[in-house]
């Protein structure tokens, strides 16, 4: 008999705002940190946003991470963790592995095009919530939160209502204009609906639209206030307070004919 492998552990909490049953997002820190959950698990996209942006700047801007007594963030890295509670292990595990891992594989197809390492997914021990999985990928992803949140969204969807099939550019374009007409998921109606026209832009021009390397200024230290600014859809709109990224996105979008 093969030896079970064994899992990375997570030293975490299992708190969470929200519903035990929505997917639950948070940052872990490096392995030479101790592997430690960063924040409280979110489920609302622009409070991790919120989150990412308190590691980045060490500044206290979140009540889900504190940067004077959370484990750091690591920006060198992606290191995403992901937990949802299952009502029937037994019935439902194998499926929700495979929706969130068709999910991983749509991410995987965007890195390619933007010519990054693929990310990996595991699951892990985690000290504190009994189904959880990190996924480890390059750092540009934690770079701009706006990207981030794009992750989380695709992840997100593809556990509700994926498996995402796909083996093309057109496959894939094919299958978010399907889930957008689900009009009875607002995660698909509404922000699948109007930002997976971006998804492939953003990749394939990543070098003309995030041309700030500095985390002060993708992370807008000088901002008052970032909450709602860092997020994909900010991001596509020009709504996300920085003045550069705002030029680059609309440049961007009018070359592509994503914008008039």
């Amino acid at each position: 008999m093969a030896k079970k492998k064994k899992l990375i552990v997570v030293k975490g909490y299992g708190s969470s705002p929200y519903k035990s049953y929505s997917m639950g997002f948070a940052l872990v820190s490096s392995p030479k940190d101790g592997r430690r959950q960063c924040n409280d698990f979110i489920t609302c996209r622009d409070q991790l946003c919120n989150a990412l942006r308190s590691g980045a700047l060490g500044i206290s801007c979140s009540s889900a991470h504190n940067p004077d007594s959370d484990p750091p963030m690591d920006f060198e890295k992606t290191r995403l963790l992901v937990a949802r509670d299952i009502r029937d292990p037994d019935r439902e595990f194998k499926d929700i592995r495979n929706k969130l891992f068709s999910g991983k594989r749509a991410i995987n197809f965007y890195e390619q095009m933007a010519g990054w390492k693929p990310s990996t997914i595991t699951t892990v021990n985690h000290t504190a919530r009994s189904h959880a999985w990190l996924i480890t990928g390059p750092k540009q992803w934690m770079t701009y939160s706006n990207l981030l949140s794009m992750m989380c969204l695709i992840l997100r969807v593809a556990c509700a209502h994926g498996p995402i099939k796909f083996e093309t550019e057109d496959d894939l374009v094919k299958e978010w204009q399907r889930l957008s007409r689900n009009t009875g998921d607002y995660d698909c109606n509404n922000w699948i609906k109007r930002c997976h026209p971006w998804f492939s832009v953003l990749m394939r021009r990543h070098d003309d639209i995030f041309t700030q390397k500095s985390l002060d200024k993708t992370y807008q230290k000088s901002a008052d206030s970032y909450y709602s600014a860092g997020g994909i859809y900010s991001l596509i709109t020009g709504a996300t307070n920085n003045d550069e990224l705002t030029r680059n996105i609309r440049k961007v979008g009018k070359e592509e004919k994503l914008i008039k």
